[in-house]
């Protein structure tokens, strides 16, 4: 063990473990406490994307590393902003593509088809838009888009874009794929009644 042998430049090495169970409005204040009270080196390891967000401008405001952080949201790989924040896994989109590549180099026999998986689909917004963005409106538009797809073919409906060019964004994302998002819900279940077939197109 290190601390056996003195340690590393005669600091013992002390663990420390908080469970907020998680709950992102408990996280801030046992980070407070670790941080205040037990003057801790740094965090490492901490698990779940709201509850490391709930800490994140605490630790960077007090210059406490944030290593090595559990969750695949790229919003903890933003070093101009957050410069103690660190990642660890690839990022959700980094993932995306590379599942995307895995399957077009697939060999797949006529009919075979790939299928994704994914949690509730307002935590996925939550958690892929907590990413400060700043781009084109359209990129945007389409990768909101991109999530109401797959309840088109039940509804019978298509979907089309058409976004001005230049038009850009610099900001949070989350409110805006929000409104998207319950446009297009109350478009479905008040413009279609009982299953009608129908376009909805979004201009932007």
């Amino acid at each position: 063990m290190i601390n056996d042998r003195g340690g590393i430049n005669g600091r013992k090495i002390n663990f420390i473990t908080l469970d907020s169970a998680s709950e992102p409005s408990k996280a801030l204040p046992l980070a407070r406490k670790l941080v205040e009270e037990d003057k801790i080196l740094l965090i490492f390891s901490s698990i779940g994307t709201e509850g490391n967000l709930a800490i994140r401008d605490y630790l960077n405001q007090n210059k406490v590393p944030q290593l090595f952080v559990q969750t695949s949201s790229a919003a903890f790989n933003d070093p101009a902003r957050f410069p103690w924040t660190m990642g660890f896994f690839a990022t959700y989109r980094d993932e995306g593509v590379a599942y995307a590549r895995a399957l077009e180099d697939a060999d797949f026999d006529a009919g075979d088809r790939a299928a994704i998986l994914m949690t509730n689909q307002s935590k996925w917004l939550i958690s892929a838009y907590a990413v400060f963005y700043s781009g084109g409106i359209g990129d945007l538009t389409e990768q909101v888009v991109m999530s109401l797809r797959p309840g088109l073919r039940k509804h019978h409906l298509t979907l089309s874009v058409d976004c001005q060019p230049n038009l850009t964004m610099n900001s949070y994302p989350g409110p805006y794929g929000q409104v998207l998002t319950n446009l297009f819900l109350n478009s479905v279940a008040h413009a279609f009644p009982d299953g009608k077939p129908g376009s909805v197109d979004i201009k932007v």
